[in-house]
């Protein structure tokens, strides 16, 4: 997927569901970006990977992986 496409995508997404929004806590701990949420959920579309799959290349959990996917 050429980089043009995948940055179109992940604006529309960031647009749509402000889940993927790089977000800090009350600590100022900065979540994980938008592009290693939207790299995750791509591959496992993509792929047809499960969640285990993709924790080793995106260094996700499993649960924000699934909450990405949905």
């Amino acid at each position: 997927m050429c980089q043009f496409l995948f940055c179109k995508i992940m604006q529309d997404v960031c647009a749509y569901d402000f889940y993927f929004l790089e977000k800090s806590n009350a600590c100022g701990v900065i979540s994980l970006s938008s592009i290693q949420k939207c790299t995750n959920t791509m591959i496992m579309l993509a792929y047809g990977l499960v969640v285990n799959a993709c924790n080793e290349y995106c260094r996700i959990r499993e649960r924000t992986t699934i909450k990405c996917l949905k």
